[in-house]
């Protein structure tokens, strides 16, 4: 949520648009946890985790590089 307060980092989900909300990035969240743990496999489960990973890194540089902390 910090990160997209600069001018130059915006969401990359086309689910949330490019600039969402707080309210909007916790409910995406809270919606579709349940709904992932509850209908994925355990292999699922672990791509689905990777792939989050992924995303948080890449998040955490671009704040990085913008100095977005």
């Amino acid at each position: 949520m910090k990160g997209l307060k600069h001018p130059d980092i915006h969401e990359q989900n086309p689910l949330l648009g490019s600039d969402p909300s707080n309210f909007k990035l916790v409910l995406h969240k809270a919606l579709l946890g349940p709904l992932t743990l509850n209908n994925l496999n355990n292999e699922q489960l672990k791509v689905t985790n990777t792939l989050l990973g992924f995303a948080v890194a890449n998040n955490m540089r671009m704040i990085s590089k913008k100095n977005a902390w």
